[in-house]
């Protein structure tokens, strides 16, 4: 269920940046500058997404190795 929840905030927000990079690119009365820096922009949160997607991953990864090891422990002290 969270992977789907993730896949369509991974989706809406692609798909939200590309609709920035096709009016900018689309726009034949911005100045050329502006076009460079929105697209620039873009580029940049498109990283910056991808690294936030790579944390969350790692967290995860870490949650359930954690959750493992208490569960280990809990077996073998016997606590619950």
């Amino acid at each position: 269920m969270t992977d789907m929840i993730a896949d369509d905030v991974n989706e809406g927000i692609e798909n939200a940046l590309n609709l920035i990079v096709f009016t900018a690119g689309s726009s034949g009365n911005m100045k050329k500058e502006l076009k460079t820096t929105i697209f620039d922009t873009v580029s940049n949160l498109r990283k910056l997404f991808a690294k936030l997607i790579d944390i969350n991953e790692n967290n995860a990864t870490k949650i359930i190795q954690l959750e493992k090891q208490v569960a280990q422990h809990q077996r073998e002290t016997g606590i619950r």
